[in-house]
């Protein structure tokens, strides 16, 4: 279940960014982009809803937190995303930033925050990572 799960979680997030970059190159990004955020995460939470009422079980507090924390910082990066595409940074910068960032500060946390041990994949990860986001940002 966790692995169909993600997978709507991969698309999902596709989706968002191919709107916001659709939204910026109709030239809306600037006025609408808070009705598309709100519009974006307000579908997701009715969603994700929906899959806990099927369940017919309350999530636990813990959950629900962590789930909140994750949606706002989410919420906050599609913005920043939608304000920088919009106002017009260059779309071969930007996505390949957001990509490296994200996985920049993932390793970090979890080397800092859990004391993870970085083994030779997870090195190899995160220098494919790297290198991929050098090789997008190439104009």
């Amino acid at each position: 279940m966790w692995f169909r799960l993600m997978l709507v979680a991969m698309t999902a997030n596709g989706f968002a960014l191919l709107g916001a970059k659709v939204l910026a190159e109709a030239g809306l990004g600037v006025r609408y982009s808070s009705h598309y955020l709100a519009a974006w995460y307000g579908c997701g939470f009715l969603l994700a809803l929906a899959m806990s009422a099927r369940r017919v079980s309350r999530p636990y507090l813990r959950e629900t937190v962590i789930g909140a924390g994750m949606a706002l910082m989410s919420f906050l990066g599609q913005a920043c995303l939608v304000g920088a595409v919009s106002n017009g940074a260059p779309g071969y910068v930007v996505y390949p930033v957001i990509a490296g960032a994200t996985i920049f500060l993932v390793a970090l946390a979890g080397r800092l925050i859990f004391r993870e041990r970085v083994g030779p994949y997870g090195i190899a990860g995160i220098g494919c990572g790297i290198a991929a986001v050098v090789i997008l940002s190439l104009p």
